[in-house]
């Protein structure tokens, strides 16, 4: 799988670029040479004429020659894998993935990937560690079985036998994995028997929920990586329309992201739990075994044991802590761990692999661009192209009160602040970044305009002026004429508007608003901050949040090129509140910054630039005219602030409007 908007793009995706780990080809016939981005002497598919291959249940599109070295049926020049032609789905699990040698389910494309790449996979690899983020975490995978010819011949006849011996689900706690039975035991699990597997959520845990999310402390579904994030979600933020809770003792308050005054969300108390000898801190109805009480822990062995020391224990390439006794592989020692990866596994080594300026950690055999060396990481931008470090999100105060309605509310322009020179393509919610733009109120939306500044006509704005501040995301242009740019190409994909229009939040799991690389209007301009100083940046929304008090957040994954067209890549995001800037004039510009840089005159002193001053000598509260609410707060301070004089002049210049 990779992204749908990387066609015709710009780039040639022959293996160069990866998604989630994984090289993408589409400099084929089935993508017009990548949308004309590719070569017609690199369009090849891969050599030669291709097709769909089965190998098992599982299809790639591979030449003849390489379906059968594989141990597959071809199923002809020009065929494909529309339609599940080689019969797959994998029993229970869902459409677009199959299950391995021991039952458990994993994406097609992993099996793609994986079968024939040269690697035998007896279990030596867990695909999360390799970028599959939605593949269950800490789960290995089998290919080495008959169902998928020895893992496409990467394994020797005799380690295909589909993992080892006699397997079967195994639960440890709600989690579950296939296992043999004393591999299970070695990890304090409870073994569900042999040919048995995680199916239909045999441990009781998940929820139903997909892989990479977790139940939150009410048992909603939410995003894993929302724990220690930043932000507290004590129902403040919302999953799929949900508010959630990770408020907890279950998440650790969030993982600190709350204050512990904060922390009730309704999480069961944790204690021991005695599984035989084995020690783990759960709650009370996650305990398979014997519960010690509430707040008890794992100090001083209190599950027995004759009190023997422990140590690591290897059983293949997994590491536990257990006594020598209970160690069913390899023991390593009194008072040794599973620190370091001491067991091994993992395959390759990885590193840190620089394609352009944009960094991942990859095998070197997998790495399309250069290779830093093995245990080197992405930490400090070594690939040069500036990061996330270099992005952050700004914003400028446009006005207060700027509808039509007694609600207070104010209307902010919010930017991705950048170096000089660079530009913005696209801005991104995947599962590794939620795409969010929340307001701890209400948005408002003006029924005759939409989510984009494309839906959003200046030529209605003396008809309908409320449409002016209507709440819209762009990149760059402020409204459907492009301003200030000639015109308007944005493009969206993936966003389900709904709650957004409805003054809600925005959060996108899997969609992207952008422009391509040659649109302007993705060019970084100059523009004042909220504290009065010029950046740089481009515009991505313009918001008005109902409430003075009201907090917005926006956070996201954005992508440009910087001024040498590298590409680069950010994930950031900031909160922002109103702190009493105010923009008579309009100009963009907040008065007190305009005061400040001398753009304006203030010869009163009262903050308002002189050009905003009312010539209504009754307007005591500076609205521009002379009217009941002057008068009432005449009398509201009267014999303080003002008195018989200031009442006078009031009603002598009552209806006053400038």
């Amino acid at each position: 799988c990779c992204p749908d908007f990387w066609v015709g793009d710009g780039y040639c995706d022959d293996g160069t670029y990866s998604w989630n780990g994984i090289p993408i080809y589409l400099n084929c016939d089935q993508f017009d040479c990548d949308g004309g981005d590719c070569d017609p002497s690199q369009c090849e598919g891969g050599g030669g004429d291709s097709g769909g291959c089965c190998l098992g249940t599982s299809c790639t599109v591979e030449t003849w020659d390489d379906c059968v070295a594989m141990g597959g049926t071809y199923l002809g020049d020009g065929s494909s894998c529309a339609g599940d032609p080689c019969g797959g789905g994998g029993g229970d699990c869902d459409p677009g993935w199959t299950m391995d040698c021991q039952g458990t389910c994993f994406p097609d494309y992993v099996f793609d990937a994986w079968v024939g790449d040269g690697y035998c996979d007896d279990g030596s690899y867990i695909p999360y560690d390799y970028g599959c983020t939605e593949c269950p975490p800490g789960v290995p995978f089998y290919a080495n079985c008959d169902e998928f010819a020895c893992d496409g011949g990467d394994c020797d006849p005799s380690q295909c036998e589909g993992g080892g011996g006699d397997t079967g689900g195994c639960c440890v706690k709600t989690s579950c994995t296939v296992l043999s039975e004393d591999e299970c035991m070695a990890a304090g699990g409870s073994y569900l028997g042999n040919g048995t597997s995680c199916a239909g959520d045999p441990c009781g845990g998940g929820g139903g929920c997909p892989a990479g999310e977790i139940e939150d402390c009410n048992g909603n579904c939410c995003p894993d990586y929302w724990v220690g994030d930043g932000y507290c979600d004590d129902g403040t933020y919302e999953w799929n329309g949900i508010p959630i809770y990770l408020n907890c003792d279950q998440f650790d308050c969030d993982g600190g992201d709350c204050d512990p005054s904060q922390c009730e969300g309704g999480g069961d108390p944790m204690g021991a739990c005695c599984l035989d000898q084995s020690c783990s801190v759960t709650t009370e109805a996650d305990c398979s075994g014997a519960y010690l009480g509430d707040d008890t822990d794992c100090e001083g062995n209190p599950c027995g044991g004759g009190g023997d020391p422990t140590g690591g224990c290897c059983v293949g390439t997994s590491c536990s802590v257990t006594t020598e006794a209970d160690c069913s592989g390899a023991y390593l020692g009194d008072d040794t761990d599973c620190e370091g990866n001491p067991c091994g596994g993992g395959g390759d080594p990885t590193g840190g692999c620089c394609v352009g300026t944009s960094c991942s950690v990859t095998t070197e055999a997998d790495c399309g661009g250069d290779y830093l060396g093995d245990d080197t990481d992405c930490s400090g931008d070594p690939c040069g192209g500036g990061g996330g470090d270099d992005v952050t999100i700004a914003y400028s105060v446009y006005g207060v009160d700027l509808l039509s309605i007694d609600q207070p509310h104010f209307t902010i322009d919010v930017f991705v602040q950048m170096p000089a020179g660079w530009r913005l393509d696209a801005v991104a919610g995947n599962s590794d970044q939620q795409k969010t733009v929340a307001c701890s109120t209400s948005f408002y939306q003006d029924g005759y305009g939409g989510p984009t500044s494309l839906d959003v006509n200046p030529a209605f704005y003396e008809m309908i002026p409320d449409l002016e501040w209507d709440s819209r995301v762009t990149i760059g242009a402020i409204d459907s004429t492009g301003n200030p740019f000639p015109e308007n190409t944005l493009n969206q994909v993936g966003i389900d508007w709904t709650d957004f229009e409805a003054g809600g939040d925005l959060a996108v799991g899997n969609g992207v608003w952008f422009v391509i690389p040659t649109d302007v209007q993705g060019v970084s301009q100059s523009f004042i901050a909220d504290d009065c100083s010029e950046q740089n940046g481009v515009l991505i929304a313009r918001l008005t949040a109902m409430e003075m008090d009201a907090e917005v957040l926006v956070e996201a994954l954005f992508q440009g090129r910087t001024a040498g067209d590298e590409v680069w890549q950010a994930m950031t995001g900031g909160y922002i509140t109103y702190s009493g800037e105010l923009d008579c004039n309009g100009n963009g510009v907040p008065d007190a910054c305009d005061i400040a840089n001398g753009t304006s005159e203030d010869a009163n002193g009262n903050g308002i630039p002189d050009e905003c001053d009312s010539m209504c000598v009754g307007d005591v509260d500076g609205d521009g005219d002379t009217d009941v609410d002057d008068i009432l707060a005449i009398i509201n301070g009267f014999g303080g602030e003002y008195n018989v004089d200031d009442l006078l002049a009031a009603i002598s210049d009552f209806g006053c409007t400038g």
